[in-house]
């Protein structure tokens, strides 16, 4: 099997494989996930609500992939808990949702998450997305304040 290449610097600089968290109450959508985040070589566990995503080893991963709307609108809640918390803050996350907006585009990003993936989705797309979440989290600088200018109109 050919290894994509981040999964070779992942493995250069860690002995461990790269783990990924998915918190999705779909089923179908979470089993696809799994089996193509496996092919690529990465170590995989799914939970079904956020109840049980909260009791994982959460500073143990590399990745969460979070659906926004899990149990009304829970993942928020979830992924705004994982950037509270010391031990996680730092870990990259997506979010996986069929929230459309531009308003929730928005407030996903800016809420911490580095990434925001529309449902329906390709798997090429979300594993490109994938690799690029966990190619610019290895290679960023420390954070530091940005000022931003208006936007031109």
């Amino acid at each position: 099997m050919k290894m994509h290449p981040i999964m070779k610097h992942i493995e250069s600089t860690s002995e461990q494989p790269c783990r990924i968290l998915i918190a999705d109450d779909e089923p179908l959508v979470c089993e696809l996930m799994q089996f193509n985040l496996e092919k690529e070589g990465f170590e995989v566990d799914v939970f079904r609500n956020v109840d049980e995503a909260y009791q994982a080893d959460l500073p143990n991963y590399n990745l969460f992939i979070i659906d926004v709307m899990m149990n009304d609108m829970m993942g928020m809640h979830f992924a705004h808990h994982l950037k509270q918390t010391k031990s996680t803050t730092s870990i990259p996350l997506i979010f996986c949702t069929a929230c459309d907006g531009e308003n929730d585009i928005i407030n996903g990003l800016n809420s911490g998450a580095d990434d925001y993936i529309l449902k329906p989705f390709s798997m090429k797309e979300m594993i490109a997305r994938v690799n690029a979440v966990l190619r610019r989290h290895r290679m960023s600088p420390p954070p530091r304040r940005q000022k931003c200018l208006p936007a031109v109109t």
